[in-house]
């Protein structure tokens, strides 16, 4: 059964109103029904989208628009993955790594004091020099100030404590 035939359906089946919206979960090619209400789905579906049905309200001569609804239920969301290659971002996740010029000297990026951050000769373990991607706040953050995310201030790098802000 495809969505477009669970809402086909429901449109049928809504003969006096009743039907509030359908519901479409992706399992095994996918299966959905119809549901009066979109406020109390079944807790054993925190991974089904909910759409309400377009219909034309009498009353008002206006017709209702369908809109998208996704359920997540907080208590049952995965955790974030804390290591392997994140493939939206392209980078591995707590992986420390060295950002690297490619200039004549290939120096690389160096976090100096806990806030400016600036292009120095490679040393082998030197934690101001290492950085790692951390997936929970989607930023760069240095090995030695693990509190500290890369930000770009103006036209220059700088390290700063890690906010939720995202310009």
């Amino acid at each position: 059964m495809k969505i477009d035939a669970v809402k086909e359906m429901c449109h049928k089946m809504n003969t006096v109103g009743e039907i509030k919206g359908y519901w479409w979960k992706t399992y095994r090619g996918g299966y959905g029904g119809c549901c009066k209400s979109l406020d109390n789905l079944a807790p054993n579906w925190p991974d089904a989208n909910t759409y309400s049905l377009e219909y034309f309200d009498e009353n008002t001569s206006n017709t209702v628009a369908n809109q998208n609804w996704k359920i997540v239920y907080t208590d049952g969301k995965a955790k974030e993955a804390t290591s392997g290659l994140d493939k939206e971002h392209g980078l591995h996740i707590n992986r420390p790594f060295y950002i690297r010029s490619r200039m004549p000297m290939q120096r690389v990026m160096e976090a100096i004091g806990a806030s400016n951050v600036t292009l120095k000769k490679y040393y082998k373990n030197r934690l101001a020099q290492q950085w790692r991607f951390d997936r929970v706040t989607n930023t760069i953050k240095n090995q030695q100030w693990k509190n500290y995310s890369l930000e770009k201030t103006g036209g220059n790098l700088t390290v700063r404590t890690t906010t939720s802000r995202w310009n």
